[in-house]
């Protein structure tokens, strides 16, 4: 069989600067190698982190679907082979005959899915955190030949500087816009599609003025409104499309314009995690009741619980309106008031915001 070598080449590097030909770069090399089709993957099966071509996306949905991804005899023994990460391994180089016939694997999913053989090789990374190449086979073919082993490995340097090349664009696709809209004292955030917080943790102590929090780990709003609208401009971004939501504070004060991005393409949750950029920018009289907050609770040597408070309470909030917005329940909120009053020296709410509207001029 002749391997067009140059086109599988060309592909992977076409497929590196635009991330969306992964799929057709898959196609093209299984089509070469007489495959059904081809998977980029890591070591996390979930499928989130498999990019597949064309012709192999609907078996990936049944394999996990049907929670094979628990129980890929295959996977698991190139993972723990010896020969990992050493050129290209097939069934007959990790399994004996016994294995391959008596696995549930293989006779429950890989040949009545028409994949019952394969060849893959490491691209990039190590053991922990790997990308793969997996050509998948209709056993009808039989396995894959020493052949075509030997081509595989011939192209695993030029598919190797590809991936290299893809995981650079990514980077600097994402620096670029982290360095464009992270301008003028914005807020950057990168996230996968659930939230989870990939980069910008360290921003997570100026959230809850803006309206947001960052709760185990996760971007997450700082009452029950602002987190549905931010699951539903998250699952907007998921889908790959951009989106925006404000956030409120006390008396439906403006606090924040949230801005996310999704960064484009196939195939990155296998290049490297993230999903969505995400910019926080302060309204200004958001941000200048902020400040002020901020201001006021060095004055009276405030807690970080009293300051949580006390930015809805100078915004004019009721006590219930506060914990709504700090999260704290309303007797934590009357305590915190209580003991913001003792401190500042105000006998009243009236009197202590009367008091920071004046602060706030000098």
């Amino acid at each position: 069989m002749q391997i067009n070598a140059a086109s599988i080449v060309a592909a992977f590097f076409e497929a590196a600067v635009l991330p969306e030909m992964w799929p057709d770069a898959l196609q093209v090399a299984a089509d070469s190698f007489d495959c059904r089709g081809a998977l980029l993957t890591t070591n996390n099966l979930s499928p989130k982190r498999i990019t597949a071509s064309h012709h192999m996306a609907e078996v990936l949905g049944r394999f996990h679907e049907q929670g094979w991804n628990e129980r890929d005899l295959r996977t698991e023994r190139a993972i723990a082979s010896p020969a990992a990460g050493r050129g290209v391994m097939r069934d007959q180089d990790i399994l004996s005959g016994e294995d391959i016939e008596g696995s549930d694997y293989y006779r429950g999913f890989a040949r009545p899915a028409g994949v019952g053989y394969f060849a893959c090789a490491l691209l990039a990374g190590e053991s922990a955190d790997f990308v793969a190449l997996s050509l998948q086979r209709d056993q009808r073919r039989g396995f894959v030949s020493d052949a075509d082993k030997s081509r595989l490995e011939a192209l695993l340097p030029a598919l190797q500087r590809s991936v290299w090349l893809a995981r650079t664009v990514r980077e600097r696709t994402i620096e670029a816009l982290f360095d464009f809209r992270g301008e003028a004292g914005a807020v950057m955030f990168l996230l996968e599609a659930d939230g989870r917080v990939m980069r910008g943790e360290e921003a997570a102590p100026v959230l809850p003025g803006l309206g947001l929090r960052v709760v185990h780990g996760r971007l997450k709003g700082s009452d029950a409104g602002t987190e549905l609208a931010l699951a539903k401009a998250l699952g907007s971004a998921g889908r790959g499309m951009a989106s925006e939501m404000v956030t409120t504070g006390a008396a439906g004060r403006p606090l924040a314009m949230v801005s996310l991005s999704p960064v484009a393409g196939s195939a990155h949750d296998v290049l490297g995690r993230g999903d969505i950029v995400v910019r926080v920018a302060a309204i200004e009289q958001g941000a200048r009741d902020s400040e002020l907050a901020t201001r006021l609770a060095r004055l009276y040597g405030l807690t970080p619980a009293e300051q949580r408070v006390l930015l809805p309470l100078i915004c004019g909030a009721e006590t219930d309106e506060i914990a709504r917005v700090s999260g704290y329940t309303r007797e934590s909120v009357r305590t915190w008031i209580k003991s913001i009053l003792l401190k500042s020296g105000h006998s009243s709410r009236a009197a202590l915001v009367a008091f920071a509207r004046r602060f706030e001029s000098l």
